[in-house]
């Protein structure tokens, strides 16, 4: 039997009220752009403090391949080194492919 893995939550704030952050499960991700948008700098952030600890936590055998749409965001050099360093490895499908994604399963 599979297990979802943490996801972020991306708010459109400037900063996320209280109210709202205490609303989030503790394990999960919670970030803020300004449009509410993924962004390199927080794909980054979430592999590399959510998705990896998830991933040991859970006693998973790495290497690891992680499906992702194509969207910018989530093809930045630094996320790419990261993610080797992490043996992770990511597969882009289409941008704006995330219908596709939601209900992956580890």
């Amino acid at each position: 039997m599979g297990k979802k893995f943490c996801p972020v939550i991306v708010y459109p704030y400037k900063k996320i009220p209280a109210k709202t952050a205490q609303s989030v499960p503790t394990e999960w991700g919670i970030a803020q752009s300004d449009r509410g948008w993924m962004m390199c700098e927080l794909f980054y952030e979430y592999i590399a403090n959510i998705f990896h600890s998830f991933l040991v936590s859970q006693g998973v055998i790495f290497s690891v391949v992680l499906f992702v749409d194509g969207h910018k965001s989530h093809l930045m050099y630094q996320s790419s080194v990261l993610c080797n360093k992490l043996k992770t490895e990511i597969i882009a499908l289409y941008p704006n492919a995330t219908r596709i994604l939601q209900y992956c399963i580890l």
